[in-house]
């Protein structure tokens, strides 16, 4: 079945994304020789990805949601993560990285990622996906299974066709009719209060409200269409061999938590954080709660 217009829902909000004995161990050391540092990593079509690489250990690759690029800045310095390597890259079009054109589909979002990967020497990475990073992640496990070691959700990108789905797509589109008469700020400024609450928008940073703002075009004209045309269903979740963790906030839109359930109905076997005192927002409202919660999921679930 084609989920795909009620899982452009939840995909769009960032912030408020079998090796034997012997090559496991090499990966290990080589994943602990690359020194903590940023960079540049040249991904297909010319463009280029700025990362950060933070600590060393088993490899953990953030990959945000859309609209606000600085989303999982809040768990870089949180000790929970401190024993893994943990991998943060602004995704095309966001902050410093290329811009993207339309169309540029989340398959290609997927082999950015494993681009960068590829760059960084690690074979094999835990996924932490958010939002339409969840969709990244579900789609890279898909196609390069070979390059995931496990799945943590954070309120990804699966969303049955319930009322309160319908109802973020009205705010969805709400949002596009503002942008499109000129007003970028705007437009983020209501989408995000429907999604996450009102003035949710108004209280950010303003260094992280005039960044969504720039970034505004790649969400509108680009990532929205990109969803729209993205196929993937339950059998192809349940079909997904990886250890998996999903993440909801206590207190998120119905829409992502219906998502939530779907998930843990699909995969019985995933493991399930409840984030309390969150919305959709989670990884920035309680960043201690989340990185430990993940690091407690990783512990069972080490890269063999």
């Amino acid at each position: 079945m084609r989920w795909a217009k009620w899982l452009l829902l939840g995909m769009l909000l960032a912030g408020f994304a079998s090796q034997s004995s012997a090559q496991a161990v090499g990966s290990a050391n080589k994943a602990e020789a690359i020194a903590k540092g940023a960079g540049r990593v040249a991904v297909n079509g010319g463009g280029e990805l700025e990362y950060r690489v933070i600590g060393t250990g088993e490899a953990v690759l953030l990959i945000h949601g859309a609209v606000f690029a600085a989303a999982f800045d809040p768990l870089l310095t949180e000790a929970g993560l401190s024993k893994y390597q943990v991998i943060t890259y602004h995704r095309r079009g966001y902050a410093g990285s290329t811009r993207a054109n339309a169309p540029f589909t989340i398959a290609q979002q997927a082999a950015d990622a494993v681009a960068l990967l590829d760059r960084l020497g690690v074979p094999r990475a835990h996924l932490v996906g958010h939002s339409y990073g969840g969709a990244i992640a579900l789609q890279l496990a898909t196609t390069y299974p070979d390059r995931v070691a496990s799945l943590s959700l954070l309120e990804a990108s699966f969303m049955p066709p319930t009322p309160a789905a319908q109802e973020l797509f009205g705010h969805l589109t709400a949002g596009t009719a503002i942008y499109n008469a000129g007003d970028a700020r705007g437009a983020i400024a209501r989408f995000t209060a429907g999604v996450a609450g009102p003035n949710t928008f108004e209280a950010m940073p303003p260094a992280m409200q005039n960044q969504a703002v720039a970034d505004a075009a790649t969400f509108f004209t680009v990532e929205v269409p990109a969803a729209q045309l993205w196929v993937f269903n339950n059998a192809d979740l349940a079909k997904l061999p990886f250890p998996m963790l999903a993440v909801v906030g206590a207190n998120t839109n119905p829409a992502f938590r219906d998502g939530h359930n779907l998930v843990r109905q699909t995969v019985p076997s995933a493991e399930e954080l409840v984030v309390t005192g969150a919305g959709h927002e989670l990884q920035m409202s309680q960043p201690r709660f989340v990185a430990e919660g993940i690091a407690a999921f990783l512990r069972k679930h080490p890269i063999r």
